[in-house]
């Protein structure tokens, strides 16, 4: 059943990406496939209580992140400014907020970090080569393939993302 599950998130995860690539849009109906899928997985693997905190955690630290870029922009351009009107899509916060259920919240921050980083190296990069690129990031495809190599990297038992590396190797 825990490999089906994964199976079809990861066929949700890739038509994500290939949508957002595409059309820098994404069809409403795989975020709620993709977040249950993900949450029937955690419940199964995961106990509750450690699976809760750590997804309250990275929610916590997901919405004052949105937040203070939300407050950025409203004193950059002096007026209240919704984030997901112009700035950041509502597919990207949909996926943000998804993602806050596979990660323990070290491992959410530096996945987050990699993510963003390698993101905004890629389309940078893409610019300098292709004329007419479309000038929005498309967040949730680097999202939804970084999650895709982690989903990948836990099935041959090279990564937990529940289990902080970091923190496991300064304890011994």
């Amino acid at each position: 059943m825990e490999a089906l599950l994964k199976i079809v998130l990861l066929v949700l995860l890739i038509l994500i990406t290939y949508q957002d690539f595409k059309h820098r849009a994404v069809s409403w109906v795989f975020f709620p496939l993709a977040f249950a899928s993900l949450l029937w997985i955690q419940l199964l693997e995961k106990t509750h209580s450690l699976f809760m905190a750590y997804s309250l955690v990275n929610l916590l630290m997901m919405a004052i992140h949105l937040l203070v870029i939300s407050l950025y922009f409203s004193l950059k351009e002096k007026e209240f400014v919704l984030i997901t009107k112009n700035k950041l899509g509502l597919g990207d916060v949909l996926c943000l907020i998804i993602l806050c259920m596979g990660f323990s919240p070290i491992n959410f921050i530096c996945f987050m970090l990699l993510v963003l980083i390698t993101g905004l190296v890629i389309t940078l990069n893409l610019k300098l080569f292709i004329q007419n690129l479309n000038p929005k990031i498309p967040l949730a495809s680097y999202l939804s393939m970084g999650f895709m190599i982690v989903l990948i990297l836990e099935y041959f038992a090279l990564l937990n993302p529940y289990e902080d590396l970091l923190i496991t190797i300064i304890n011994y």
